[in-house]
């Protein structure tokens, strides 16, 4: 009966360096993987918003070809009244100054 060998140490003083480094590959990249997934967690954040923001003003620019809408600027801006109503008109009150 034959004893089974034992590699050779040459072959085990390569193997070691060998799954040093792919250790070293593996670690870094998955660190590299963590960072990219905090990015892309940010970035979708920052789209959501965009989106948002975006969706408001799709909203407001429908509004504004409302009549309610150029109704509500007429009697701000132009101080337009409609009949019957009555204007109020507030004076600048100083402190006794």
């Amino acid at each position: 009966m034959q004893v089974p060998k034992r590699p050779p140490r040459l072959i085990l003083l390569l193997l070691i360096p060998i799954c040093l480094f792919v250790g070293y590959l593996f670690v870094r990249h998955f660190l590299q993987l963590r960072t990219l997934q905090a990015e892309q967690a940010q970035l979708t954040q920052q789209l959501e918003s965009v989106n948002q923001a975006n969706e408001d003003l799709e909203n407001e620019l429908q509004y504004a070809g409302t009549d309610s809408f150029i109704e509500q600027m007429a009697r701000e801006i132009l101080g337009w009244v409609k009949p019957g109503e009555h204007k109020f008109v507030a004076d600048d009150v100083s402190d006794g100054e």
